[in-house]
């Protein structure tokens, strides 16, 4: 817990030190310090539209019409036009559907996890369609598609884990207050969007998505021998393998690609693709072998961690991304 707190310490100090280092605009109000967030916020192929409303709100002096403005701005940003207006419709009437079927089987065979499924698939479902207006395209590049498969591939072996210990062990999977089931959903879902908008992001090299998919796997196999080991211990919050990883991957890629945001983007992207399949293979491998009570505790736990992950890995990976020098000796022949 005492790392916990020195590195959610460090992250705001570095929040603090790069806001107040940050040119302030002179009296922009609040209107227009939204619309100016919303235009950053547009797609790339959206970004002139982003510079038109920011003009259009200097010529407006009426109070209420440059909160409408920055309503729209908003809109735009969260939803903006696509080339085929039907896409996010259909993936959000395709969404809704699946997730009232499955939420129907689930209460039916398995109603412990009803809330659960309704929760994750209401969620991706509006990611989808939001996400279907800002993505033109899949990742582009073999590496960054495999990445990306590994972060959908992630978010369907923590589901289907799920899955399988309420049918081993129901009493594992109880929730009557649905908090435990709420959190889980909205845990794996915004690991998969996080690792898709990392893969996505054109400032993460083909390096970095295979350092990253190699990190995840080592930090998701000897995490999991960790959890099994610590068992009946004291398993800590931020799993250890995990935070050794995500630092070789920072440092590899920064000295590499002789690029910090690389390094820490790298870093990041190999907790946000190991941490759900060693909350999945952990929960496979205790499934019918311990008590429910203490799958029940260990589920409670790694749900706690999930949550925790990208906060600390993120800050892990910063870290390490300042420490080494860009194109080092090290990195030169792995560059070449």
């Amino acid at each position: 817990m005492i790392i916990i707190v020195a590195l959610v310490v460090v992250g705001a100090l570095v929040v603090a030190l790069r806001r107040r280092a940050a040119p302030r605009g002179g009296g922009a109000d609040l209107p227009s310090r939204v619309v100016a967030i919303a235009a950053r916020w547009l797609p790339a192929h959206r970004r002139e539209w982003g510079r038109a409303m920011i003009g259009e709100l200097s010529a407006i002096h009426d109070g209420a019409a440059r909160w409408r403005l920055a309503g729209a701005a908003i809109r735009v940003a969260i939803l903006p036009p696509t080339r085929h207006s039907g896409t996010s419709a259909t993936l959000a009437g395709t969404g809704l559907a699946g997730t009232a079927v499955a939420t129907l089987a689930t209460e039916r065979f398995l109603p412990a996890l009803g809330v659960f499924v309704a929760a994750l698939g209401l969620l991706l479902t509006a990611c989808a369609s939001v996400l279907a207006g800002r993505w033109r395209s899949l990742p582009a590049g073999r590496a960054a598609r495999v990445a990306g498969a590994v972060a959908g591939g992630g978010l369907l072996a923590a589901t289907c884990a799920v899955v399988l210990v309420a049918t081993t062990d129901p009493r594992a999977t109880l929730d009557p207050t649905h908090v435990a089931s709420l959190a889980l959903a909205a845990t794996l879902c915004g690991y998969a969007v996080a690792g898709l908008a990392t893969v996505r992001s054109t400032g993460t090299p083909a390096t970095g998505h295979w350092v990253a998919v190699a990190g995840a796997a080592v930090a998701a196999s000897t995490g999991t021998a960790w959890d099994i080991h610590r068992l009946h211990g004291a398993i800590p919050l931020v799993s250890p393998a995990a935070a050794i990883v995500t630092a070789a991957a920072a440092i590899v890629v920064t000295a590499v690609t002789g690029s910090r945001a690389a390094g820490r983007r790298a870093g990041l992207l190999s907790a946000l693709l190991g941490a759900p399949v060693q909350f999945a293979a952990t929960l496979l491998v205790l499934r019918g072998a311990v008590p429910p009570a203490t799958l029940a505790d260990s589920l409670a736990g790694d749900i706690v961690r999930l949550a925790v992950t990208p906060l600390a890995m993120y800050v892990i990976a910063a870290v390490s991304a300042v420490v080494v020098r860009p194109r080092t000796e090290l990195g030169r022949p792995l560059y070449q």
